[in-house]
Parts: structure tokens; C-alpha cells; sequence
């Protein structure tokens, strides 16, 4: 399993900016912060999912903008007041909601609203707060859903799935109170209820990164780590400005790809080619999608050719095999499979101990088409010429990726003069 990540994994969650539950229509009989005369929730609605659009983007002013509208437009709205801290904390002033929160909870000292988003901000006695809050209005789900994330925050799993269970019969209709009962499920190792309230949330969040955020974390956990790295894809293009996403992501797959190289060494090791192939091929993928989101990854930088020339070393292990049991159809197949993989490696940048690994990858496809030509030749076949000459092709590319190599030139040579008898 791939571990170390949830916690940071857990806090994206948290501080996504995503679709507002006064959308909603709310459960009835549900304490909603005792609305101020005169609030207008559908306004305030319409500046939250203006905010999160522009969070979305990467404009983060613009989000704390829409969403100080919107706690104008209803003083009494949780989410307005809990998305302006999120977005604060990304512009890094958590400062300014946690005086605020404190002015008017020191104005109001008995308000569940505001005892809540108090706890939010600041955790000392964190636990106590939202427990008073919950005691003075017990219909007020905002304050379960807080008090859920803080039993994590914990180590209280199981409290903190009744907490979010209790959110959840407040406002069953509420997409984000299902994902925290799916987060605080994972947290319990109740991984197969996990994942099936996070789907149940997909319906009432559509286009919510969240959703796909909780389902990788759950996915990872229960090690499906190919759906996990899928799931935080989706993720990263619902919100591309999101970095901690892209951060995430770049983890999982740098570790997926170390994960699969000690795969390949393992099964290489063991004569397993078939799997060493498909290990090499799977880690370069990894390798490769780290650098098309980050050109300057040194670990991908330095791994992918290793990956791919890896990839190819198995197909032409098995292309020396088959040559050894006289099966040159099947051989001539395994070396058209290496090819396309050196090619790869070829074009990348390359340090000492990678062009010494890369060339030593061209003089074996050299060696191996050497072979066949040989053979072909034996036999008066017309395809010994385009052997040769893809021998002589590959002893080239060794050297031009390492010039001091001692063996190509000789091997060069004799490659380019069996082509010319043909």
C-alpha cells in the first residue's frame, strides 16, 4: 500500500471550493443559523458558486470577494462564512476570519453559528465548543458536520462516523455530508461503506472535485492505486488551478512508478519477462504523465528512460530466448516490441549512468537483429539485408548516445559489411 498521504489528501478536501448546500433545498425542521431579517440565501447562493468558479480558476481574490457578497447577502449562512475561510486560508490570511469569528462570538457568546465557525478556526477547546453548540441547537447539522471532521482530526473514527451519520439525517439530501461520513467511514476501515457513500455523493455533487478527491483517497487505501491515480485526474481537470491536486497526484504516481521498477527487478530476476515487460511499461507510464504535468521532475527526468529501456531489455531477453530455442518468428516479434521503447529512451535527457543504460539497450536489439540476419541469411532469405541493416541502425544509435563505447563500432562494421554482400 501506498502510505503517507492522507492527511494532506484529507485537508483538500476540507479546503476544496465546491458546490454551496444552499443549492439545496434544506431538510425541514433543520436549524439554519437563525437567518437574519432581511438575508437572502439565493443571492448568497449565486456569490458562493461565483467564488468557487473563480477558486476553480486560481482566482483567488476574486473568490474572497464573491464570497464576503455572499455572507452580506446572508449573514447567517454557514457556507458562506465557512468558503470565505477557505479561500483566506489559500491566500494565507487565515487571520482575518478567525478575528472575526471571534468578535462576533464574543459579541454573541451563546450562538451556535457562530461557536461552530469559531471552532473552525481556532482548536483550542475545539471539541468542547462544537459539543455546546450541538446542545443549544441539536438540529444545527453545520455543527455535527464539524464536530465529524474534528473526531478525525481525533483519531475517533467510529465517533466521527456518528457524527456525520447524525449530519446526514439532519440534511439527507446534502452531498457534503455524505462525503464527510465516506471520509470518516475510510478513517474507520470501513472501506467497501466508504466508497459507496462517496459514490452516493457523486449524485448530489456532479462536477465537485471532492467527490473524485475522497473516492482516490479511499481507492488508495484499498490499493486499487491505477483507479485511485484515475480518480485524482478527474479531480485535477474539474479544478486545475488546484496545486495541492496536482501535488497529490505527482506522489502517488512517483511512488507507483518505484513500486512497479521493484516489480520489474523482481520478475526480471526471476525470469518472468512477460511480467517484467508489463512492470517496466506500467512505471514508465507513471513517469511519463509525471512530466506532462511537471517538465522539470528530476526523479521522472532521471527514472523514465531507465523505465523504458527497462521495458525493452525484457522483450529482448525474451528475443534471446526464443533465439536459443530456435523460434526466430517469435524472436524477430519480441525485438519489433523493444524498438519503439529505445526509441523513447533515445530522445530523452540523458545523465552518464542513463546513456550508458540506454546504449547498452541499442547494442542488444544490435546483437539480436545480428542474429536474425545471420540466420536469414543461412537459409538464402531476402530479408537478411533489412536485418543487417537494422543492426547497423541500432550499433549506430549506441553510439551516438555513448561515442566511447568500445564494442559498437567493431559490431557496426560487421553489420554494414554482411548488408553489402546482400
Amino acid at each position: 500500500m501506498i502510505i503517507g498521504w492522507r492527511r494532506l489528501a484529507a485537508v483538500l478536501v476540507a479546503g476544496a471550493a465546491l458546490a454551496g448546500c444552499e443549492k439545496k433545498t434544506p431538510a425541514v425542521g433543520t436549524y439554519d443559523g437563525g437567518k437574519a431579517a432581511g438575508g437572502n440565501p439565493a443571492l448568497a447562493a449565486k456569490f458562493i458558486a461565483d467564488g468557487e468558479a473563480a477558486l476553480r480558476s486560481g482566482d483567488t481574490e476574486a473568490a474572497v470577494r464573491n464570497f464576503h457578497h455572499a455572507t452580506d447577502a446572508d449573514p447567517r449562512s454557514f457556507s458562506a462564512w465557512y468558503r470565505l475561510q477557505e479561500a483566506l486560508h489559500i491566500a494565507g490570511n487565515d487571520a482575518d476570519c478567525r478575528q472575526e469569528f471571534a468578535r462576533r462570538l464574543a459579541a454573541a457568546p451563546e450562538d451556535p453559528l457562530w461557536l461552530t465557525l469559531n471552532a473552525v478556526t481556532d482548536p483550542g477547546g475545539r471539541e468542547a465548543r462544537l459539543r455546546e453548540a450541538i446542545k443549544k441547537a441539536p438540529e444545527f447539522a453545520w455543527a455535527h458536520f464539524v464536530l465529524s471532521e474534528t473526531l478525525v482530526m481525533l483519531k475517533r473514527y467510529d465517533d466521527a462516523v456518528v457524527s456525520a451519520d447524525r449530519a446526514l439525517q439532519l440534511d439527507p439530501k446534502n452531498g457534503v455530508f455524505r462525503l464527510r461520513k465516506a471520509d470518516s467511514l475510510m478513517w474507520a476501515g470501513k472501506l467497501d461503506d466508504a466508497l459507496a457513500e462517496a459514490d452516493k455523493a457523486k449524485e448530489a455533487l456532479p462536477g465537485d472535485e471532492r467527490v473524485p478527491i475522497v473516492r482516490a483517497q479511499i481507492l488508495m487505501v484499498l490499493d486499487r492505486v491505477d483507479e485511485a491515480i484515475a480518480a485524482m485526474q478527474e479531480a485535477g481537470r474539474l479544478a486545475p488551478a488546484a496545486k495541492g491536486t496536482q501535488a497529490l497526484l505527482r506522489d502517488w504516481r512517483t511512488k507507483a512508478a518505484s513500486t512497479a521498477l521493484k516489480e520489474y527487478d523482481d520478475a526480471f530476476k526471476a525470469g518472468r519477462l512477460g511480467s517484467a515487460a508489463d512492470a517496466a511499461q506500467k512505471a514508465a507510464g507513471y513517469l511519463d504523465a509525471i512530466l506532462t504535468d511537471t517538465p522539470d521532475d528530476i526523479f521522472a527526468l532521471r527514472n523514465l528512460p531507465q523505465a523504458e529501456t527497462a521495458a525493452a531489455a525484457a522483450h529482448l531477453q525474451r528475443a534471446v530466448d526464443a533465439l536459443r530455442d530456435g523460434k526466430e518468428d517469435d524472436a524477430a516479434g519480441f525485438a519489433e516490441r523493444a524498438k519503439p521503447w529505445l526509441e523513447k529512451a533515445k530522445g530523452r535527457k540523458l545523465d552518464e549512468g542513463g546513456r550508458q543504460f540506454v546504449a547498452q539497450g541499442w547494442m542488444r536489439l544490435g546483437l539480436v537483429d545480428l542474429s536474425l540476419g545471420e540466420k536469414e541469411s543461412g537459409r538464402g532469405s531476402a530479408g537478411a539485408k533489412d536485418r543487417f541493416k537494422a543492426a547497423l541502425e541500432a550499433f549506430q544509435s549506441c553510439l551516438r548516445i555513448d561515442p566511447e563505447n568500445k564494442s559498437a563500432p567493431g559490431l557496426a562494421e560487421e553489420a554494414k559489411k554482411a548488408m553489402e554482400k546482400k
